[in-house]
């Protein structure tokens, strides 16, 4: 059994050839023509353009190692590979972070000012709010933070790459199983 196998059936053959050899012409292409779509979907779901690159960075390093290891398997297009694996990343490092500004855009420090036992409550709400959230898949993490950001079933579909019919079931589901994730939570009882 062959251990060692490139199978790439787009057109950018010559383009990963290069890239595995480190061709530094080959890596400022795949810069140029793929992360402008990485920061589109990064800021899009609350990241920032700087997360957009740390991303895309992180994708092309898994990229490459994959390439250099001859374990490189394209069964699509390269840049739908690409943003697939930065999709992946942003989603673990949602999760690693626990960027709560990212998925709950209505807290504002400020708030701090004006009512501090008001603000510490509603904290306390986003956080065990999110402490359900990210114990859902990765796609479902991102359907609800997008859906709490006010985003459009269409504008979620379009940015995530699924149909907007299974935007809304997941939508739907989400809202659904973390409402009865919070109501099972201790704390819920206790911010009543």
């Amino acid at each position: 059994m062959e251990t060692s196998k490139i199978i790439i059936s787009n057109r950018y053959d010559e383009l990963i050839s290069r890239f595995k050899n480190a061709d530094s012409e080959a890596v400022r292409f795949m810069y140029k023509k793929f992360l402008p779509d990485v920061i589109a979907f990064i800021t899009k779901i609350g990241g920032s353009e700087e997360d957009a690159r740390d991303v895309f960075q992180e994708a092309i390093m898994a990229l490459f190692k994959q390439a250099k290891a001859n374990k490189l398997e394209l069964r699509a297009d390269l840049k739908t590979y690409l943003l697939a694996i930065c999709k992946n990343q942003w989603f673990k490092s949602i999760r690693k972070n626990s960027k709560i500004d990212a998925l709950i855009p209505d807290f504002d420090p400020s708030d701090l000012d004006q009512d501090l036992n008001k603000a510490l409550e509603k904290a306390e709400q986003y956080r065990l709010i999110y402490s359900h959230i990210k114990k859902m898949t990765p796609s479902n993490q991102a359907i609800l933070t997008m859906h709490l950001q006010k985003y459009s079933t269409e504008e979620i579909a379009k940015a995530l790459n699924f149909s907007p019919a299974y935007v809304k079931k997941r939508k739907f589901i989400s809202k659904r199983d973390l409402l009865v994730s919070i109501k099972k939570d201790q704390r819920f009882q206790e911010l009543l």
